[in-house]
């Protein structure tokens, strides 16, 4: 079997039939709005914790900011349910896009950054007790702006693959 018959039969199955062609709003409607969702709890609250490392908010306890984390990683698994029954009901098309592959990038940077952030800062008892995040914890929490920000942006443009041809100057 061809990589190509294996999108095919991907794209064949009942599920991604229905997240596609459903008339039912629980189908691509609700995805969707699962995938968005997921994202917005996932990078809202990890760029709130990102800017509180940063400075910001002062007054908010660092520590205060570890119970965020189980809620990241609920928006994070909510992203990888809902982005892989999106990504089965157009495998062909989302694979074929390089744009997709730096948003890929981007989540799996994100989700390390995020373990290392949740596991490096928020366990640090010196770095909560001083309300303060070291120079690596800050420069991991730029980085997960960064990422968040690299994975929303490509995600976004995934949907407009003749302007990213065009400007690229790829493509027909």
């Amino acid at each position: 079997m061809t990589i190509q018959q294996f999108l095919e039969s991907v794209e064949a199955t009942g599920i991604a039939t229905w997240v596609r062609e459903s008339p039912s709003y629980f189908a691509y409607v609700f995805v969707t709005s699962c995938h968005a969702i997921g994202l917005a709890v996932l990078a809202g609250l990890n760029t709130t914790v990102a800017l509180r490392m940063l400075g910001a908010a002062k007054s908010l306890p660092l520590a205060s900011m570890r119970g965020l984390f189980p809620a990241m990683w609920v928006g994070f698994w909510l992203n990888v349910a809902s982005g892989v029954l999106l990504l089965m009901a157009n495998a062909k098309g989302m694979l074929a896009l390089p744009i997709f592959y730096f948003k890929i990038s981007f989540i799996v940077l994100g989700a390390l950054n995020l373990r290392y952030l949740q596991k490096r800062v928020f366990t640090n008892e010196t770095m909560l007790a001083t309300n303060t995040a070291d120079s690596p914890a800050r420069r991991n929490a730029w980085l997960a702006i960064f990422f968040w920000g690299g994975a929303l942006v490509c995600g976004r443009l995934t949907a407009y693959p003749g302007l990213i041809s065009r400007l690229l100057g790829i493509g027909s």
